[in-house]
């Protein structure tokens, strides 16, 4: 049962301006900005008395940035998102606004917006809009029934609609902690979190997602954190179409964030009519923590990594050690530490093994020993082992990586190089290709580069190496590599100038004995040296 609301007072006012965040803040128009900015206009000028101002030359003006020469007649932008925007609202109240308590209208031949209570279960509110949640229903039935045999989704990153813009890290552990659940299905590819990340803070279409990175399924959402509350929308929504398959809000406590999760991994299941074993679905719900706090401090580890600096690379480590305080059997921890104590060697910020290669290899086994499923401790273990010249150990642990997680991009880059550097370089190029494939936006150029400088295909290796420097100019490996290339190929002074950069990066670099285990033939190991020397770096 519904009831207009023809007169407001403060009381009123205040109860739409909420539900209208509410609507904002949901999965539907997160990313929609220009239906969330008309939106806002058409109920802010409604609010403030001025319904009869509200034409179309105002809105293009106003909301859509026109100029004082637009004409309704020549341009349509105004009826088009009108539209648009009326079926948008439809489909939020037919299901992620199925319970609110008021109900936003945008009725057509009118741009003023209409507001209604609700009251009870049902708050379809006319026959009309019954109909409406029909022809919903039947679309979605249609779009799933289209879908690939083999799904492919591309999860964006959830929006943070926190206060506090702090909070950035947590919707973005969210998003990948969603990416790495999803990756473990058998039946579903998930792209990259590498690849999806490229479009935050960006207004794209789900079909520009969907043909950029070539999936057919898009997940996006929100969250909002403030103090122990949380509420996280998310909706899914088949590519060739823009079909929602799936949407929800959840509004729980902080606590509550892994049932949230493991939720929206069914739903997404269910959606794309994918059968797990009980074993299956046992492991998509395994959390790794049931310590909130915890879980923050993997969350804030993980986004000071991306700094890729000697600074950030401390602040994570502090914050994966204060998580494994709270929970010693958290193994995604232990095995972020075991990456992060390993990149402290490579980076050369570091210049004791004892603590850089052997803590990394502790952590590691540490990370296997409490979960023995989780497929980032086998590739954290992989590349351990790489380094400490085990090279054997290091491609088992990769493929055992592969093996519980064959869409892990990082397992399938540490076998890549542990082949390499067992002298096995091509075929590395294939867990290469796949990499690429299921993460289109990132290169792989270092990795690829390495693989050309072992077999001794010094053009591409320079030309892919080149590239991995010039966009990670503090990642010394890339550096060395193009150094060493450009050197063997004869082009010393190039070879020279690469040398300048990486003490630009790092001033005090060397090169130790140490270093160079991770080659296990020792022709390799020299060519790389002699390069190296020929470009003056000793």
């Amino acid at each position: 049962m519904t009831e207009n609301i023809s007169n407001w007072g403060d009381q009123e006012e205040g109860e739409i301006r909420d539900q209208l965040g509410t609507v904002l803040e949901s999965a539907l128009f997160a990313h929609a900005e220009r239906q969330a900015r008309f939106l806002k206009f058409v109920v802010d000028e409604t609010l403030a008395g001025r319904a009869d101002r509200i034409n179309q030359y105002a809105i293009a003006v106003d909301v859509f940035d026109r100029d004082e020469t637009f004409d309704p007649a020549i341009d349509a932008i105004v009826r088009v998102e009108a539209g648009r925007l009326r079926s948008k609202l439809l489909e939020y109240y037919a299901d992620l606004g199925r319970d609110d308590p008021i109900r936003i209208e945008l009725p057509k031949r009118s741009y003023a917006a209409t507001f209604r209570h609700t009251f009870g279960s049902d708050n379809s509110g006319s026959a009309g809009d019954a109909k409406f949640d029909r022809e919903v229903s039947s679309k979605i039935d249609s779009a799933r029934s289209a879908l690939l045999a083999d799904p492919m989704i591309a999860v964006l990153p959830f929006v943070n609609m926190s206060p506090d813009p702090e909070q950035e890290y947590f919707a973005d552990g969210i998003t990948e902690d969603l990416i790495t659940d999803l990756s473990k299905l058998p039946g579903i590819a998930v792209i990259s979190r590498h690849s999806t990340f490229t479009y935050k803070n960006s207004d794209v279409t789900v079909q520009q997602v969907c043909e950029e990175l070539g999936s057919n399924l898009v997940l996006e959402g929100s969250v909002r954190k403030v103090g122990d509350k949380v509420r996280i929308t998310a909706q899914l929504i088949e590519g060739s179409s823009g079909q929602h398959l799936w949407a929800q809000r959840y509004d729980r406590n902080l606590e509550n964030i892994f049932e949230i999760q493991d939720e929206v991994n069914q739903k997404i299941v269910s959606a794309c009519s994918v059968q797990l074993s009980d074993g299956e679905r046992q492991g998509l719900n395994r959390r790794g923590t049931e310590v909130i706090d915890a879980y923050d401090y993997v969350l804030r580890g993980m986004k000071e990594t991306q700094a890729n600096t000697m600074e950030g690379s401390a602040r994570a480590r502090y914050c994966f050690e204060s998580a494994l305080q709270l929970d010693p059997d958290y193994a995604a921890a232990y095995a972020r530490l075991a990456l992060n104590y390993l990149f402290r060697w490579i980076q050369n910020w570091s210049d004791s093994k004892e603590d850089s290669l052997d803590k990394g290899l502790e952590f590691a086994l540490k990370a296997v020993a409490v979960d023995s499923r989780l497929a980032m401790a086998h590739a954290a273990l992989s590349w351990a082992h790489l380094w400490q010249g085990e090279h054997d150990k290091a491609i088992a642990a990769g493929r055992l990586a592969i093996d519980l997680d064959p869409d892990d991009v990082l397992a399938l880059e540490r076998l890549a190089m542990s082949m390499i550097f067992s002298g096995d370089a091509e075929s590395s190029l294939d867990l290469i290709e796949k990499a690429r494939r299921l993460n289109p936006n990132f290169t792989y150029d270092f990795v690829h580069g390495l693989a050309m400088f072992m077999m001794s295909n010094y053009a591409e290796a320079i030309e892919s190496t080149q590239r991995s420097f010039d966009v990670s100019p503090n990642f010394v490996p890339a550096g060395l590599y193009l150094a060493a290339s450009h050197a063997l190929a004869g082009n010393h002074e190039r070879a020279e100038a690469t040398v300048a950069k990486i003490r630009q990066a790092n001033p005090s670099y060397q090169l130790s004995d140490g270093f160079l285990t991770q080659f296990k033939n020792s022709e390799d190991r020299e060519r790389f040296t002699g390069g190296l020397r020929q470009a003056g770096l000793t």
